[in-house]
């Protein structure tokens, strides 16, 4: 009978987190007169909006706090200029380049990331003394999306891995709506 119970306990706590997973919400935000960015998220996570008067950087983090936050920052290019592989390539590897002395692996390699539009790079890093309230794991990258160059970094502590994970999975969905 306990094993039974057990079974049925660990069937409903998957299927479960397989409901949590799935709930996602396509957000849609516009960049001045560039046009619009469009990102599907967790609909759990909290959304902060914009400072006015800066950079679009648009913030997502966990009900409970502390455990994970991710930032994004579409930053819109030339009008007809695409970003290039390369391009891209080499801004994630001088953020890495400045970030590894830093960190406790002092190489950060780099990781590919697309979706259907968005194509870019990505590290992770450890921080080995992360300061009370601080974050100890960082996925920091950037992609190229229609006319925007979008940066991102995912913060988190143990406990936030999944939510991290799901941010990654978050910046492959980016799309981009060119002004009317």
């Amino acid at each position: 009978m306990r094993t039974l119970l057990a079974l049925l306990c660990l069937t409903l706590s998957i299927a479960g987190a397989g409901a949590l997973a799935a709930d996602k919400a396509t957000r849609t935000y516009p960049v001045g007169k560039f046009g619009a960015i469009s990102i599907t998220v967790d609909s759990t996570w909290r959304e902060t909006p914009p400072a006015p008067n800066a950079l679009p950087t648009f913030t997502w983090d966990s009900q409970v706090p502390g455990i994970f936050e991710m930032l994004m920052t579409p930053i819109p290019v030339a009008a007809g200029k695409v970003q290039s592989d390369a391009d891209v390539r080499a801004l994630v590897e001088k953020s890495a380049s400045e970030m590894a002395p830093q960190s406790q692996e002092k190489k950060l390699p780099l990781t590919p990331i697309a979706g259907p539009e968005a194509r870019g790079y990505f590290f992770h890093a450890t921080d080995p003394n992360p300061k009370p309230g601080e974050f100890r794991y960082v996925y920091q990258g950037a992609v190229a999306v229609g006319n925007m160059l979008a940066t991102f970094t995912v913060l988190y502590n143990a406990g936030g891995e999944v939510d991290a994970k799901s941010a990654l999975a978050s910046v492959q969905t980016l799309h981009y709506t060119p002004p009317k």
